[in-house]
């Protein structure tokens, strides 16, 4: 059985060969491919593009990697290039894959293999849900002070909003034709089935849990810090940044030295020339409000963590927040739940699925900043509980990724396949 990746990103040994951190941003992709890897009756053909000049193929064992011209697969490949379809027409006709899968609906390189490689059996796995991205993009942070806080970093670049909304919109409407031309999807929520089918009714779903890093599900023996917070990275305004600052400058009126720990996503405020010179727009609006508001030792911008180094911050804190605007798999929240931390979280996407207020967690309206400082201090003020509500949590995320329905991604090919063959 011959399977053909897409991937906005290069993974593993190719990832390894440029240099670039693996197990990150697409750690559920390499945990796929871990389970892949050994299995003899797979030939896993996995393709990206990148920024070199010509096809790039490398052979590890029972893998075969491909990286072709184009630019990253995430922002600039073109899938109406005819450079770019010919390379991919080429991989086709060598690797003749039995299944495409491609990974995110995002991508104009799914969508190119899409296209080119129509009347293959096509599974896609839901990453963000473009559309709902696009919908709820400035729901916390309103365009305003963005446009306020404009850079030189971002007026070189052209990374104005509206051309930033400009490129979500076609990654919208690419989701869409990625999602008409394939049959099945893989998702792990009724919320992302039920906006998917809403776009293509006639989807089949393959429900799988997003995989949990099991460094997330070791039991840590760890010094709790009072009044320590973790919250998800936040690198665009639909995490809802805006929203957590406005509660924390609440709930510093009570707590003084209350401490919120982000793995980065945004800059911090540049020192240098250099760093003045790559500042961009979100950042800056941020960073203004840190300041404005008195939050600059509140607010920590831990930059780039491990999951390791995630896992023991998680373990070390009292409470963790979600604040987005919009959320697929909410998959920080699943560690922190996995972690025992009691969580607060913005009730989008599948949240409602895996929190029950006031029993595992608490849910709150994403644009109502006082309610989320209120959880946050009662939890703060309530120790016992808040340990009572991060064991419930704990066991809750257990008792559900053992009970739900979850096709391993073998299975899924193979019934695809033989769905099709009949």
């Amino acid at each position: 059985m011959t399977i053909l990746w897409t991937t906005n990103v290069p993974i593993c040994a190719m990832a390894e060969e440029l240099g670039l951190a693996t197990g990150g941003f697409g750690g559920w992709m390499e945990q796929a491919y871990n389970h892949l890897r050994g299995d003899s009756s797979v030939k896993l053909v996995i393709v990206t593009s990148w920024n070199n000049p010509n096809v790039h193929k490398k052979i590890d064992g029972n893998i075969v990697y491909y990286m072709i011209p184009g630019g990253d697969a995430y922002a600039k490949f073109d899938a109406d290039k005819a450079s770019n379809l010919k390379a991919i027409k080429e991989i086709i006709e060598a690797e003749h894959p039995d299944l495409m899968h491609l990974w995110g609906t995002e991508s104009q390189l799914g969508l190119a293999f899409s296209r080119v490689g129509k009347g293959i059996p096509t599974v896609v796995y839901i990453q963000g849900v473009m559309k709902s991205i696009v919908e709820h993009y400035f729901e916390s942070t309103p365009k305003s002070g963005l446009q306020r806080a404009v850079t030189f970093y971002d007026i070189v670049k052209g990374r104005g909003i509206n051309r930033t909304m400009r490129k979500l919109f076609k990654k919208a409407k690419t989701e869409q034709e990625i999602l008409r031309r394939s049959g099945n999807i893989i998702c792990d929520n009724n919320w992302c089935e039920a906006v998917c089918k809403a776009i293509n009714p006639q989807l089949h779903i393959y429900k799988q849990n997003l995989p949990i890093d099991d460094v997330f599900k070791e039991d840590v023996e760890s010094n709790k810090k009072k009044r320590q917070i973790f919250c998800a990275s936040q690198y665009a305004p639909f995490k809802g940044f805006q929203v957590l600052l406005s509660a924390i400058k609440i709930v510093k009126e009570k707590f003084p030295d209350v401490v919120v720990n982000i793995p980065g996503g945004w800059r911090k405020t540049p020192k240098t020339l250099s760093e003045k010179l790559r500042y961009d727009t979100y950042s800056n609006a941020m960073n203004k409000l840190i300041s404005e508001w008195g939050l600059t030792d509140n607010i920590c911008n831990l930059g780039g963590l491990s999951r390791k180094e995630m896992a023991k911050q998680m373990h070390e804190s009292t409470v963790f927040v979600q604040c987005s605007t919009v959320e697929n798999h909410s998959s920080t929240m699943r560690e922190a739940l996995y972690t025992g931390i009691p969580c607060i979280v913005s009730n989008v996407g599948c949240a409602a699925e895996y929190i029950q207020h006031g029993v595992n967690g608490f849910l709150y309206r994403n644009n109502e900043p006082e309610v989320l400082a209120h959880y946050i201090i009662y939890l703060l003020e309530n120790e016992e509980e808040a340990k009572r509500i991060g064991t419930v949590g704990k066991a809750s995320i257990e008792h559900k990724y053992q009970s739900n329905e979850n096709w391993p991604t073998l299975s899924i090919y193979e019934d695809i396949l033989k769905s099709e063959s009949c």
